[in-house]
């Protein structure tokens, strides 16, 4: 459904990623050692570009890797990166612990938010150990490289 009077920072920049849904995570992406520098260099808009464009890459060559190992060790490289950059922003979130919980470890939902980054770094590295465990096998192998032949799974 078109709206028609659509202001320019609800306009999708990717397709999903929109600059309302940056500003949202403002107080996630400011205080976070490795994500901080995004909204001074980038502004909003730009920082929307790169988070969805980065999102998108990654996940494609994470899809990639099950026909092409090295491709899949790039998504894996990048997945795990991301997803350690977002981690570190946990200690910092403000108000991250529920006051009316007694605090620590009782979290607030702007900090649970991130705890779902957890288990993806965690399915990254594992996803990235098993391609370059396969790179190497094949390399070991003899196999011609950069085939799709068999389709080989990840395991």
């Amino acid at each position: 459904m078109c709206r028609p009077h659509q202001h320019h920072a609800d306009a999708p920049v990717d397709g999903f990623v929109t600059a309302l849904h940056i500003r949202g995570l403002l107080p996630l992406i400011t205080n976070g050692p490795f994500t901080s520098w995004t909204i001074p260099v980038l502004g909003i808009r730009g920082t929307a570009i790169f988070l969805g464009t980065s999102e998108w890459t990654f996940g494609t060559l994470l899809f990639l890797g099950f026909w092409n190992k090295k491709l899949g060790v790039l998504g894996a490289l990048g997945s795990t990166a991301t997803f350690i950059s977002t981690l570190t922003i946990l200690p910092f979130v403000p108000d991250a612990w529920e006051a009316g919980a007694g605090g620590f470890p009782a979290m607030a939902m702007n900090a649970a938010f991130l705890l779902k980054d957890l288990v993806l770094l965690v399915v990254s590295i594992y996803l990235l150990r098993q391609d370059v465990a396969r790179s190497i096998a094949v390399r070991d192998s003899g196999e011609e490289r950069g085939t799709f032949a068999g389709w080989p799974s990840r395991t």
